[in-house]
């Protein structure tokens, strides 16, 4: 790394401020993500220490955090992990052949990302009208065309837009938020089980597998690394960007979960394909979770 990978002028439009690069990060962080996996959270630890998972995968997402944020304050260019790997490497040598791989792995990961976030959509929509499977992949599908659609235009554009969405996002986890603090049991909330806090290598175990589907929730809040030609003063605002989203995020998810948890009782929400769907419902009642949905 040196001085000039700073200074060095983008010929990108750097037209996303610290605003638009909190909203770009949060949006990709939370997707469907917690709404999906918080039943196998539970599950996978036994009662509602499963809060600990969460917690856990906010403090990894933090230490990797750092990583991202001097990488990307470094080399504030259009890639991101391309850019990193190249100069790490040497762009005349190795640097040009890892760079080279990851692209092809992207061509991979990147649509089975989009591809979880709409099969999640889809299996909330089967809370709406059950659906064969012809349909739920037609549903699928459909999603991901969508969002081609929306996101073909200009940076500036696109930045409104995440704006939008980012309020929308945090408007309606805020809105569960609240449901769930006025109609809040503690008793039900911290309703351990028995051993619950046993370190154990089967409780470790759980915490493991607990914290694969945490950190995917917390995925995605290095992204702005890879707009990173179009930041400006990157220096700063990737950086801040990074954790604002995650500690935003993180305070966000414990909150909901622990509403969660609060109204919908953790045997039962641990089976729940539509956790968030039977939250409100037992909040408001079935026409209001099915309009929520």
């Amino acid at each position: 790394m040196t001085a000039g990978n700073k200074t060095e002028p983008s010929l990108l439009e750097r037209g996303l401020g610290l605003k638009e690069a909190v909203a770009l990060n949060m949006i990709e962080i939370v997707g469907i993500g917690p709404f999906v996996v918080s039943s196998l959270v539970i599950r996978a630890m036994g009662g509602p220490q499963a809060l600990i998972a969460w917690l856990a995968g906010a403090l990894l997402a933090t230490l990797d955090g750092f990583v991202w944020s001097e990488l990307g304050a470094a080399m504030p260019k259009a890639g991101g992990t391309y850019v990193f790997l190249r100069e790490a490497y040497g762009p005349e040598r190795w640097g040009r052949l890892m760079s080279f791989l990851f692209v092809w792995q992207t061509f991979v990961q990147a649509p089975l990302s989009v591809a979880s976030a709409s099969i999640g959509f889809a299996r909330y929509a089967g809370y709406l009208h059950p659906l064969s499977t012809l349909q739920a992949k037609t549903i699928s599908g459909s999603l991901v065309i969508f969002l081609v659609i929306l996101l073909y235009r200009r940076i500036t554009t696109i930045g409104k837009i995440s704006v939008l969405l980012w309020a929308g996002v945090v408007g309606t986890m805020l809105w569960l938020i609240w449901g769930g603090i006025r109609h809040f049991d503690a008793k039900m909330a911290f309703d351990f089980p028995p051993g619950a806090f046993n370190l154990s290598w089967v409780w470790l175990a759980g915490l493991g597998s607990a914290m694969v589907n945490t950190v995917y929730s917390y995925w995605g809040y290095y992204n702005i690394c890879h707009l990173g030609g179009e930041i400006r003063d990157p220096e700063r605002n990737i950086p801040r960007g990074i954790f604002l989203s995650i500690l935003g995020i993180a305070v966000l998810y414990l909150a909901m979960q622990t509403s969660l948890l609060g109204v919908v009782p953790w045997r039962e929400a641990q089976h729940s394909p539509f956790i968030v769907s039977m939250f409100v419902e037992k909040l408001y009642g079935p026409g209001s979770a099915r309009f929520v949905t």
